[in-house]
C-alpha cells in the first residue's frame, strides 16, 4: 500500500500524510529500541544490494559504528568528529571545529594535501557524476551565508543550531526510544577496497552521531536512491572525475582511502 501511494502522489503530498498521521497517533504509539537492534534475519549489505531487485532496497543492514564516516573522511567515533566532539566536550569543541576547518579544495575538505589545487566549487568526490554544484545550502531559517555542517566558516547562530539539533534528538531517543516511523533509518552508501568496506553516511548524520554516543555498536542503515550504492577502488579509472581529466587519479585514491583511516 505505502508503495502504491507513492507512486500516485507526489513526494510532497505523501509527506503531508505521513506529518499529519504521525500527529494523530504519535501520542497513543509506544516506542522501543527494537529496530536498532541485529538478530538472526539480518541481512549484510551484500545480500540487500545483490539479491534484492534496486527498487526493493528498502531492507536495512547492520554495521559496526568504526566503520560509519561523516563527509571528509572523519569517523563517527572519531573525536575529529564535530558532532562526537560536541557530545563530549561541549559547544567550545563545535566551535572549534568550525573556525579550524575551513578547506580550499577537495583534497583540504579530507585533511589532504596535493600539489594540485582543485576549486572548491565544482569538484566533487571523484566518483560522482561530474555536474555544476550549488552551494546553496541553509535551514532552520538560517541561509547558506550561515555556512554548511560539513566544514567552516559558520556563523555562530549556525553553530548554536547545530548544537539544539544534537540536545534536541537525544534528549528525544532517551525519553521516547528510537522510533524508526518517524525518525527514519540512516542512509548511505558503500565504499569498498580489497576485503574491507566503509560506508559514507548521507542521511541522517545527527542521528547517528547521537546513537553513537548513547552506546550503540552497530547500526541499521539503508541505501541511499541518489547516490551509488557501492564504489569499488577498482573501478578507480572509470570514477567521473578520473575520467574527466579533472581530478588525478593518485589524488582521487587518497580521497578514497582517507575513508578507511
Amino acid at each position: 500500500m505505502k508503495l502504491l501511494i507513492s507512486y500516485i502522489l507526489p513526494p510532497v503530498f505523501t509527506k503531508f500524510i505521513r506529518f499529519i498521521l504521525l500527529k494523530s497517533y504519535l501520542p497513543f504509539m509506544k516506542f522501543n529500541d527494537a529496530d536498532l537492534h541485529e538478530d538472526e534475519k539480518s541481512q549484510g549489505y551484500k545480500s540487500i544490494y545483490y539479491e534484492v531487485q534496486a527498487s526493493n532496497r528498502i531492507k536495512p543492514f547492520f554495521v559496526n559504528v568504526e566503520k560509519l564516516h561523516y563527509f571528509g573522511g572523519i569517523k563517527y567515533t572519531s573525536e575529529k568528529h564535530p558532532f562526537t566532539s560536541y557530545y563530549r566536550n561541549g559547544i567550545g569543541a563545535l566551535r572549534n571545529f568550525y573556525e579550524n576547518h575551513i578547506p580550499n579544495c577537495i583534497m583540504e575538505k579530507h585533511f589532504l594535501s596535493s600539489k594540485t589545487i582543485y576549486p572548491l566549487k565544482g569538484v566533487d568526490l571523484p566518483w560522482y557524476e561530474v555536474r555544476e554544484k550549488k552551494y546553496i545550502y541553509g535551514e532552520k531559517g538560517l541561509n547558506y551565508k550561515h555556512g554548511g555542517q560539513h566544514f567552516g566558516p559558520a556563523s555562530d547562530k549556525k553553530i548554536k543550531l547545530e548544537a539544539e539539533r544534537l540536545n534536541s534528538l537525544k534528549n528525544s531517543i532517551i525519553s521516547h526510544g528510537y522510533r524508526k516511523f518517524f525518525d527514519g533509518f540512516p542512509r548511505g552508501y558503500v565504499l569498498e577496497r580489497e576485503n574491507n568496506y566503509s560506508i559514507i553516511i548521507v542521511g541522517g548524520q545527527h542521528r547517528v552521531a547521537t546513537l553513537i554516543h548513547l552506546g550503540y555498536k552497530k547500526l541499521p542503515i539503508m541505501f541511499s536512491k541518489s547516490y551509488p550504492p557501492i564504489v569499488n577502488i577498482n573501478d578507480v579509472d572509470n570514477w567521473p572525475y578520473v575520467k574527466a581529466g579533472i581530478i588525478k587519479k593518485n589524488d582521487a585514491i587518497d580521497i578514497f582511502n582517507s575513508y578507511f583511516m
